[in-house]
């Protein structure tokens, strides 16, 4: 009896596929009920189980230590900084921060150039005209917004938030003082 009914399903596979074949060359569609068996030990195993990852599973742990070097570094660097060309070279040229943060900042120094403003009178990293000039160290972090703020070494009253964000890997700065931060959330 299962020989006859192997022989039948292969049968009516058969005559199936020949129906499909012939309906393919006149472009018809035809369908059929008929169940076609599987091998089970031909085909390869398929992963059925579904997972699913919190998005902050698969990043690093959040690491504020890209704005602190870039904002320190900035800090460090600033009085030889010459200009807007300089200070948009310099930002570029940072291996902390996204392409999107140095689209923003050219993009800032090119309206500022555009309005003939000799040099801003707030710095376009700070958002501010004056900053601590020890430095910065983390006040706290956010990593669901991917905030950070920064409050100054010897200023503890002064605030910058800077927002990070994950790229290939790595934590970078893609927002700070007025660029790239939205307005409730400059300090």
């Amino acid at each position: 009896m299962k020989n006859y009914l192997y022989v039948f399903a292969i049968t009516a596979m058969i005559t199936a596929c020949k129906q499909n074949k012939e309906a393919a060359t006149n472009h018809e569609l035809v369908t059929t009920d008929t169940v076609v068996p599987v091998d089970v030990d031909t085909v390869a195993p398929v992963d059925t189980e579904v997972t699913t990852t919190d998005v902050a599973e698969t990043r690093a742990a959040f690491d504020a230590s890209a704005a602190l070097s870039f904002i320190n570094a900035y800090v460090a660097d600033k009085g030889k900084l010459q200009g807007l060309g300089d200070i948009e070279n310099w930002i570029t040229g940072s291996p902390y921060v996204t392409e999107s943060y140095k689209v923003a900042i050219s993009k800032e120094i090119k309206g500022i150039v555009e309005r003939s403003e000799a040099m801003p009178k707030a710095d376009i990293v700070f958002g501010t005209p004056h900053y601590p000039k020890e430095g910065f160290e983390v006040e706290s972090t956010d990593e669901k917004s991917g905030n950070v703020v920064l409050k100054g070494k010897n200023r503890k009253d002064y605030k910058l938030v800077m927002m990070l964000d994950y790229v290939n890997g790595k934590w970078l700065v893609d927002g700070c003082g007025n660029v790239n931060i939205a307005e409730p959330q400059k300090k």
